[in-house]
């Protein structure tokens, strides 16, 4: 059974230089998200039968969603910045039209429904370990007001997610575009 979730995948022409300067700072010990794999997550589904996909992937056709603009600005982890093990970009955009059109679809398909609330974020790296935790302190209030960049959402995407040791490998089942 394939690994699923939706989402939006995201090109960042400047992410390659960001990552190799937060790298080079040399105290994020973890494993960086790669730039083909840039996306942000509006539903995880977990592992799910061909047949449910297949119904699923009808399903997300009955939508008349539009288009709208995404903002990516500040750092921010989870699950704190005490104990951070993620570190992300904040994003700022209308997402409640698509996540209500997700979540309702899923639904009535007797999926799951999220239980925690969406926090729209680009996760940059797993953390593993820290060097000296108050340069990371120093380096998300840097980037508090920081506008990185901005993009339009087109289409949202089913995406298998294969884990190998490597990291994840991203394969897109199948899009949909917004009016």
């Amino acid at each position: 059974m394939p690994r699923c979730f939706i989402g939006i995948k995201v090109t960042w022409p400047g992410y390659e230089k960001f990552r190799y300067e937060l790298m080079k700072k040399d105290f994020i010990f973890g494993k960086w998200v790669e730039n083909s794999n840039l996306h942000l997550t509006l539903k995880f589904l977990g592992e799910i039968s061909q047949e449910n996909l297949n119904i699923l992937k009808n399903a997300l056709e009955n939508h008349n969603l539009t288009k709208f603009k995404i903002n990516f600005h500040s750092l921010g982890c989870f699950p704190n910045d005490q104990n951070p093990k993620v570190l992300f970009i904040k994003v700022k955009g209308d997402f409640h039209p698509i996540k209500n059109f997700i979540e309702n679809t899923c639904f009535n398909l007797n999926f799951k429904k999220e239980d925690k609330e969406f926090i729209p974020h680009l996760t940059l790296v797993r953390i593993k370990k820290l060097k000296r935790k108050n340069l990371f302190l120093r380096l998300l209030n840097e980037y508090q007001s920081k506008e990185f960049f901005s993009m339009e959402v087109k289409e949202f995407h089913i995406f298998e997610s294969k884990l190998t040791s490597y990291g994840p490998i991203y394969k897109i089942l199948k899009s949909y575009l917004l009016k």
